[in-house]
C-alpha cells in the first residue's frame, strides 16, 4: 500500500481538480489518499460516488492558533455535521481575510482585483492563491517571493488567520467520527518534546 494522506485540491489552495488530483496520485503509484483541503469539505465531497482510480478518504486540515505552523488534519465520516458547520465558518472567514489582504496590496500599489482572484477558485481563497495573482502580474518572481516580501507573517500585506485552538478542535473532531493527525509535525521548527507533547 502507497498512501498519500495529506492533498489539496482546487476546493482551497491546490491546482487541481478533486479527480484530477485523484488520477495524478494513481499515475504515481499512490494505491490510496485522502483529500485534506483546508477548511472545506467541497473536493471530497466531489468524489463520493465518482468512479475514482483508487479508494478516497474524506478528510479536512485546519489551522490552529495555538502556534505558528501548527495544522490539524481529521479523517472520517462523510456526515459530521457539527464539524462541517464550524468548517464552512472558518471557510468564510478566510474569504473575509483574502479580500482584507488584497485591499492591504491595494494600498501599496498592487492592482490585485478580489473578484478576479475570487473567480478563479473553486472554493476557499488563501494567500497561495494571491501569490499566484501577484507572479500572474509580474509583481514577484515566485509564490515563494511573495510570501517572503508581502504576505508572510509579519509582512505588509498579511493579516492574521481566525483559527481554532488545539483545546476546540480535538474534542471537535473526535464528536464528529473524526480522526485528528498532527500535520506535517517537522515544519513546526519545535523542540522534539514540544513535538511529542503535540503529538500525545
Amino acid at each position: 500500500m502507497i498512501p498519500d494522506l495529506h492533498m489539496h485540491t482546487t476546493a482551497s489552495d491546490g491546482t487541481l481538480t478533486p479527480l484530477a488530483l485523484a488520477e495524478y496520485a494513481a499515475g504515481r503509484g499512490v494505491t490510496i489518499m485522502a483529500v485534506t483541503d483546508h477548511d472545506a469539505f467541497d473536493g471530497a465531497d466531489s468524489l463520493r460516488g465518482a468512479d475514482t482510480p483508487i479508494p478516497v478518504i474524506t478528510g479536512v486540515e485546519l489551522s490552529m492558533a495555538d502556534m505558528h505552523g501548527l495544522h490539524l488534519l481529521g479523517y472520517g465520516r462523510t456526515e459530521a455535521g457539527e464539524l462541517r458547520r464550524v468548517v464552512r465558518e472558518l471557510a468564510h472567514k478566510r474569504l473575509s481575510r483574502a479580500e482584507r489582504m488584497v485591499e492591504k496590496l491595494n494600498a501599496l500599489g498592487f492592482a490585485l482585483d478580489y473578484q478576479e482572484i475570487l473567480a478563479k477558485c473553486q472554493g476557499s481563497v488563501g494567500r497561495p492563491h494571491i501569490a499566484r495573482a501577484m507572479v500572474e502580474k509580474g509583481y514577484v518572481r515566485n509564490t515563494e517571493a511573495a510570501f517572503n516580501k508581502y504576505i508572510g507573517e509579519g509582512r505588509e500585506g498579511y493579516v492574521p488567520n481566525e483559527s481554532l485552538t488545539m483545546a476546540q478542535a480535538l474534542p471537535l473532531m473526535r464528536r464528529n467520527g473524526f480522526v485528528p493527525v498532527l500535520a506535517h509535525p517537522d515544519e513546526l521548527e519545535q523542540k522534539d518534546e514540544t513535538t511529542r507533547m503535540l503529538i500525545e
